[in-house]
């Protein structure tokens, strides 16, 4: 037992050194498409998604604690040195930026994990987005609507008020939702 712990206590190390920043990314819009499978080849499993998307919905995304950010290995060079920040609390994180050497040498954005967490966002973002744009039509139909009397333009003021207000919650969490942390591994380490 003792020889195990040692080669995990050192992994864990290894590991933890080859974190060179820690950024925030649009895992929706990324800079690059995603690739995983190189260090993780686990395939989508429906079931798994699904259940973390609705643990997500019931206890609320983190995406900036240490256990659900995704982790990204990539040479340091690839990344614009102004964006990054070895930063212990991601919540300081800059965004993600890939250097002019990244831009043009990259296809892809190699990450050693999130698969399923990748997947329930995603979902959960398409939910948002469809919420958006069905209360946006919402919107506009009251704004047509005509009013034959004062009462009804009173209730009618009020009803596109709250639609409003309903709609910009609505889009501020759409835009949370495309924004997770990510770790920065070292790829030469």
């Amino acid at each position: 037992m003792q020889v195990q712990t040692a080669s995990h206590n050192n992994k864990e190390k290894e590991l933890s050194e080859a974190v060179f920043s820690v950024n925030v990314i649009n895992v929706i819009t990324p800079p690059k498409d995603f690739h995983l499978g190189k260090w993780n080849s686990r395939e989508l499993n429906d079931l798994e998604w699904k259940r973390l998307k609705e643990k997500m919905i019931t206890q609320g995304l983190k995406p900036f604690s240490m256990e659900h950010m995704l982790p990204l290995v990539i040479d340091p060079r690839h990344v614009d040195p102004e964006c990054t920040l070895p930063a212990p609390n991601a919540y300081h994180a800059k965004p993600f930026k890939l250097s002019p050497a990244g831009e043009s040498q990259l296809t892809v954005l190699e990450f050693a994990g999130g698969r399923h967490r990748l997947q329930a966002v995603a979902d959960i973002h398409g939910e948002k987005a469809a919420a958006v744009k069905a209360l946006r039509t919402e919107v506009k139909d009251s704004q047509n609507k005509n009013t034959k009397s004062t009462d009804e333009a009173k209730e009618k003021q009020i009803t596109m008020a709250e639609l409003k207000s309903c709609l910009v919650k609505l889009e501020a969490e759409l835009e949370e939702v495309q924004k997770w942390g990510v770790i920065l591994y070292d790829y030469s380490k």
